[in-house]
């Protein structure tokens, strides 16, 4: 998964959120590993990663954790926005998009709006 994709995103929330934080996996597998250690509000999950793709790392989550983490808002970073692929999304589990490349309000206000759904 794309260091300079990771790099802008923690730059941008941190400036953005304040007492945020963040941590990052580099690939599917480690998400899981990570939440299966720590509790989080939302998960930015890029759609390709190596090891674990951000689709099947989501269907794993919604399949083999138990709640409250089973259910975490998951929200795909994702440079295509072609329906199909983000109904893909949307059967794998995820609840929402932000588009690649995006922009601060595209990150800020995608977290806000899956956060503030429940």
């Amino acid at each position: 998964y794309n260091m300079l994709n990771r790099m802008v995103a923690n730059d941008t929330l941190e400036m953005t959120i304040e007492n945020i934080f963040l941590d990052e996996a580099q690939n599917g597998g480690e998400v899981l590993e990570k939440l299966n250690a720590n509790d989080y509000d939302v998960i930015l999950m890029d759609v390709q990663m190596p090891v674990l793709d951000g689709l099947e790392a989501t269907r794993k989550i919604r399949s083999e954790f138990l709640s409250p983490k089973k259910n975490i808002n998951i929200l795909a970073l994702t440079a295509s926005i072609i329906r199909s692929d983000l109904e893909e999304c949307t059967q794998a589990g995820m609840n929402g998009y932000i588009p690649k490349p995006f922009t601060v309000e595209d990150l800020v206000i995608g977290i806000y709006n899956s956060l503030n759904k429940n």
